[in-house]
């Protein structure tokens, strides 16, 4: 990593502005949404992640819940 990062660092930056707004849009679009096919690739796995991260907060919720019933 640290040879990565020694190549990255010794490049030339290329900094520019695109001369054609069809270009200047369609980088604007990418920026803030990703390109749809790659962002929909990724979603089965991110959607069961968050589906899980649901459900281990929803048995940490209950467990508190009993928790709190048992003290009463």
């Amino acid at each position: 990593m640290k040879n990565i990062a020694a190549y990255l660092d010794a490049q030339a930056s290329k900094s520019g502005v695109a001369k054609d707004a069809n270009t200047q849009q369609l980088g604007k679009t990418i920026y803030r949404a990703g390109i749809a096919e790659k962002v929909c690739q990724l979603m089965p796995a991110a959607t069961v992640l968050m589906a899980q991260a649901s459900l281990i907060s929803f048995r940490v919720s209950v467990a508190s819940i009993r928790a709190i019933r048992q003290r009463s």
